[in-house]
């Protein structure tokens, strides 16, 4: 990013996807279980769930294809700044990795190896159940049917589902937060350099 015109353009669409995303991540909160729009509307939590690990995932995904990621912001954020985002990537690094993984899943061409995804012990344990609720077997038989099913090794190798996504919700908010307030420190001193 060469000059001022370029910065601005990051900054205004950098801050426009975290508000964004901010945004899904409340009302994907409220209509998780709202029993009527989930029944009117049965993908709902997954459409939500996949717009925002792509949103996310433009900002995290550090390429240097990217035009308006966190590889960009680093590049112009004077040192402290700089220091900070590496702080955020190195605490939040489970999130950020499973984002990144599950948007190589969602758009699979991008990655040959997004099959490897597995589901977390949390989300089997609700198929479990749910299995032995729907179907009506025992609680023993539903544990048979998954105890084979591969399960993540890590964070990074989650797959989200919309129970893994509301779990991770408050973390997101901090991270898009701790962005935010960063996104504007910069901009701030960007805009009083010479």
């Amino acid at each position: 990013m060469k000059n001022k015109k370029d910065h601005s353009q990051l900054f205004c669409i950098f801050r426009e996807t975290l508000l964004f995303t901010k945004t899904l991540l409340s009302e994907f909160e409220k209509i998780f279980d709202n029993k009527k729009i989930n029944e009117n509307i049965p993908k709902i939590k997954v459409v939500y769930m996949e717009i925002i690990i792509l949103n996310l995932a433009k900002i995290f995904s550090g390429l240097k294809c990217d035009k308006f990621g966190i590889l960009q912001l680093k590049n112009i954020s004077p040192k402290k700044n700089k220091e900070q985002l590496l702080e955020i990537e190195k605490l939040h690094k489970g999130i950020i990795g499973k984002i990144i993984s599950n948007r190589n899943k969602i758009i699979a061409h991008t990655d040959k190896n997004f099959h490897e995804l597995c589901f977390s012990d949390n989300e089997i344990k609700a198929m479990e159940k749910n299995m032995k609720n729907s179907m009506r077997i025992s609680g023993k038989e539903a544990k048979n049917v998954f105890s084979k099913m591969n399960r993540a090794t890590s964070k990074e190798k989650e797959r989200y589902t919309p129970r893994d996504l509301k779990k991770d919700s408050s973390e997101i908010k901090n991270l898009i937060e701790e962005m935010d307030k960063i996104l504007l420190e910069v901009l701030m001193f960007d805009y009083n350099k010479k």
